[in-house]
């Protein structure tokens, strides 16, 4: 990357979002004091989610600037895709005891809402060349 380059909002959510989630699973572990199902679920959900957005976010920029008229199918493709991964994992979650269904569906949340929280932060929602 470019030193003049400034990091857009998902590489800042990226970089933001790990030890976020290393510290509320933490407090999880001291907080529950049982096997940390809570935690490792929480993780594994947050490190799903930014594993799939993440890679929406780059194959999508890279697809619009090669050839944006494939763009569509691959919004599908991608769509389906990600969606099947997560319907997996909460499967898998349901089925193995050692992880909480409910907090890996939390850490499905935390990179989207980390991403808006950002974006508000930053006040890059409207047009500033007026």
């Amino acid at each position: 990357m470019n030193e003049n380059q400034e990091l857009t909002i998902f590489e800042k959510a990226l970089i933001g979002i790990i030890p976020f989630t290393l510290v509320l699973a933490l407090i999880l572990f001291f907080v529950t004091g049982n096997d940390n199902s809570e935690g490792k679920s929480l993780t594994v959900g947050a490190a799903v989610s930014l594993i799939l957005n993440f890679w929406n976010y780059k194959t999508t920029a890279i697809i619009s600037e090669r050839d944006y008229r494939k763009l569509r199918g691959f919004s599908i493709f991608s769509f389906i895709l990600r969606y099947s991964i997560i319907i997996a994992v909460i499967v898998l979650s349901c089925v193995y005891s050692d992880f909480n269904a409910v907090y890996i569906v939390f850490g499905f949340f935390e990179y989207p809402l980390f991403i808006i929280i950002l974006s508000i932060l930053s006040g890059k929602g409207g047009s500033q060349n007026a």
